[in-house]
This record gives structure tokens, sequence and C-alpha cells, in this order.
């Protein structure tokens, strides 16, 4: 049997530059084969740009915003991962900072320094709290949550917990652990409390903020309820004023923006209007945008409901 010939440099470089945004470190270029004269004259003909110290980009490479993340990884020492925002993004975990910042936490014993564009973060609990995220090392839906309760704030961060565990990313008892680990700092302190106060029968963060908004106005509507038309089908309703039979759906992108969702919207709608419903529906939008307009809307709508003989 005829062995395979090992892959020439420039394929393994390839193979290298392309899970890593168009990167290699000089450590790399050296495993693939090339000498220190082949890398310095690559260098000097702009073929590669330095990113870093021992960390390049092949020219003909995009920089974007993940290209300058990834190199700032390659720099960060041994065992360091993407953390908080970067992680968040990275994870998709819908968090809203303004930091455009790379977010790096790294091995407390380093004593690498953050510097323009980057946030190193020391920490001695890395290992057990990581993942891939976009296929690069990070810390976990867990510890980046904990890492970021504190600058997220009590309602932020209660709406990145509620979409989180609906769609699975992470569990209570995870996010407990991980706040375990780092009990210290101020966001584990932060999620213990919210844990504690969760609605399980909410299904959205959008659905937790859209009733820190109701409650503002004096309005407390159940969530998700649940009419039966006659044993036939069941309608589930965001929210609902029972007295007044007003009903209130939060329509986020994913569940009502194509046309096929929206006629299902529609016909249910006409549905629960035969049965004596009042529908009224609000966007992402509406909620995140104008919560305090939103809910004065509802409140009108339910007092001239309540006057009406």
């Amino acid at each position: 049997m005829v062995e395979s010939a090992p892959p020439s440099p420039l394929d393994a470089l390839a193979a290298i530059t392309c899970v890593q945004a168009g990167l290699v470190t000089r450590g790399q270029a050296r495993e693939c084969g090339l000498s220190t004269r082949q890398i310095d004259g690559r260098v000097a003909r702009r073929e590669w740009v330095a990113m870093h110290p021992g960390v390049y980009r092949v020219s003909a490479a995009p920089l974007t915003r993940m290209t300058i993340a990834v190199a700032a990884l390659l720099h960060a020492p041994p065992g360091s991962v993407f953390s908080h925002v970067t992680a968040a993004r990275l994870l998709r975990l819908g968090v809203r900072l303004p930091s455009g910042d790379v977010w790096i936490t790294i091995p407390h014993e380093s004593t690498r320094r953050s510097g323009p564009g980057v946030r190193y973060v020391r920490s001695r609990r890395i290992e057990g709290f990581t993942q891939s995220a976009a296929g690069h090392p990070a810390t976990s839906v867990a510890r980046t949550i904990v890492d970021l309760a504190g600058a997220l704030g009590a309602d932020r961060l209660r709406a990145v917990l509620y979409d989180c565990l609906r769609s699975e990313k992470v569990s209570t008892e995870q996010l407990r652990i991980a706040a375990s680990a780092v009990s210290r700092r101020r966001g584990a302190g932060v999620l213990s409390q919210v844990l504690i106060a969760l609605d399980d029968r909410l299904d959205s963060g959008l659905e937790a903020q859209a009733v820190e908004a109701f409650r503002a106005v004096g309005l407390a509507l159940e969530p998700q309820h649940v009419v039966l038309d006659g044993g036939r089908e069941e309608f589930r309703i965001d929210f609902v004023d029972l007295a007044t039979m007003v009903g209130v759906e939060v329509d986020g992108a994913a569940y009502h923006s194509s046309a096929d969702q929206q006629e299902r919207d529609r016909r249910r709608d006409r549905r629960l209007a035969a049965l004596g419903w009042h529908m009224v529906h609000f966007t992402t939008e509406d909620v995140r945008r104008r919560p305090a307009a939103m809910a004065r809307s509802v409140a009108q709508i339910v007092a001239r409901r309540t006057a009406s003989p």
C-alpha cells in the first residue's frame, strides 16, 4: 500500500489560515516547514502583515473584526480563551454592550497587560468552563453570563437568561455551578438573585422585558394563557387580562416574520375575535425601544373594555 505524501508547507499553511481567519503564528509556520528566512521574507514583501509580535495575517485575507479578535487570542498566553463580550457575540447570546474591545480571559499567573483594543482578564478558574465558539476556544455559556452579569444589570440579565434557557444553551444548574466557581465576582451575586426570581411561565427574554413594562403601569397580566376553542383547538396567548378578554402578543422576529407565520397569526386572531377576545400585537422594537408606550396602550384598551357595558 502506497503511503500518501505529507502535505507541502504551503498546503499546511493554507489549512491553518483557513481556520484562523487568515492568520498564522511564527511557531505554526516553522512547524509547517518554513525557515526563519522564508518567514521574514514574506513579511518584508508584505505577503504577511504583522498583527502582533509573531502573529501574521496573510495579506490577501480581509481585515475583519474576527481577524482582529483571533490575532489577539493567538498572541495571548497559552490556555487563554475568548470571554465576556467577545464570547457572548461568538456564542450568539444576544448581549448588547457598548464595547468594541476584544475580551480574553488568561491564566491567573500570566503578567500580560491589557492594551489598545484588547482587554485581558486574569482567572484561576478557566478549566472546566470553556467550549468552542465559532471554532475558537471561549468561556462556556454559563461562565460568560456570570462574567457579564454585573455589567448587564438585573433587567437585561433576566432577558438573556430567559432566551438562553428556552433555547437550551444553558441550564440553571450550569449557571449555579459557574457562579459558585467565581463567587467573589459581582456578577455572581446578581445572577443568583435573578435566578431566584425567574418566572418559568415566560417564554423569552422579550416577554420578560414586556412584563416589567406592564408592571410599571399597574398591569398584572397572566402569561402564556391557553384558550380552548370548543375542545377542537387551543390557542396560547403571550399575555392576557382575563376580566376584559384582552390578549397581548409579543411578536419576535424568529417566530412571526415569515408570510406563512403572519397568515397563521391572522387566522388565529380572527378565531379568537369570534370567541370574544381583543388581540393586540407588538414587535420586538416596541418592547425594547418603546416599552412605556406599549404598556400605556394596553392599559388604555383594558380600561375601555372595563368601562364598556
